[in-house]
């Protein structure tokens, strides 16, 4: 595959976790409705990392690795799914614009659609696509969820003590 797939790949992901970093404020109201405390500064500076992991692919590329090109459609995969869920689902459930939702329908989904088209032209298979996909989402999730989860509280009830009676 060309390194223009891996500058696109990167751009949409800057544009996407960017609208996130922004709107996190949003999330954490969300959040916030369902009695937990979302820890912002937590889920900005993941958002950070996970923007730095898809930078990380161009060298991986320019190093001229065999694994690049499943990594990027791997990586491409994850987020397309990412644009279903929770991006997608949450903003219909709720009925009310959530952070990221823009970019990921509008930006993310034909974009990783068609660089998902480019790996199987280039001549990746759709296996060697879900494995790398696999081989990303597992150590992702746990990620964030030891990063973002493990900061989730239960949001202190303002009303005061129930009595025993």
């Amino acid at each position: 595959m060309d390194i223009l797939w891996f500058w696109l790949f990167f751009g949409l992901l800057l544009i996407h976790n960017g609208e996130e970093y922004i709107f996190a404020n949003r999330l954490a109201d969300i959040v916030a409705g369902l009695g937990l405390d979302l820890p912002l500064t937590r889920f900005r500076i993941a958002l950070v990392i996970v923007t730095l992991a898809g930078l990380a692919l161009i060298p991986i590329k320019l190093a001229e690795l065999p694994a690049a090109d499943p990594l990027l459609a791997g990586s491409a995969l994850i987020m397309l799914a990412n644009v279903f869920v929770p991006h997608l689902a949450a903003t219909l459930v709720l009925r009310r614009y959530t952070a990221g939702v823009i970019s990921a329908v509008f930006l993310m989904a034909p974009g990783c659609t068609v660089i998902l088209q480019a790996a199987l032209g280039a001549g990746l298979s759709r296996r060697d696509v879900l494995f790398a996909a696999l081989a990303l989402a597992v150590p992702l999730l746990l990620f964030l969820w030891l990063f973002i989860g493990s900061g989730l509280r239960r949001k202190a009830s303002s009303g005061p003590p129930a009595t025993k009676g």
